[in-house]
């Protein structure tokens, strides 16, 4: 599966596609989510509380984020909002 989203800025739009992950996503990880599809209500319930992740794993997904980020912006492109899911 592929999802998409339309994002405007400036009056250009720009159109955000990604693979769909099979494991879900980083807060999929961290509520320990088995079912990635499943609706979000039923993935993140208001009692769940959230696993921490280790140091080790938060210093991967840091890296592969500003990664990222540095070659959009080489290419020109800003990012103003960054989310776990």
């Amino acid at each position: 599966d592929v999802g998409f989203g339309v994002v405007a800025s400036n009056s250009i739009d720009l159109i955000v596609v990604r693979k769909f992950y099979p494991k879900g996503s980083l807060r999929d990880e961290i509520y320990g989510v088995d079912e990635p599809q499943a609706s979000y209500s039923s993935k993140y319930p208001k009692a769940k509380k959230g696993t921490p992740l280790t140091a080790e794993k938060i210093r991967n997904y840091g890296r592969q984020i500003l990664e990222a980020m540095v070659v959009l912006r080489k290419k020109g492109i800003t990012c103003y909002n960054l989310s776990t899911s």
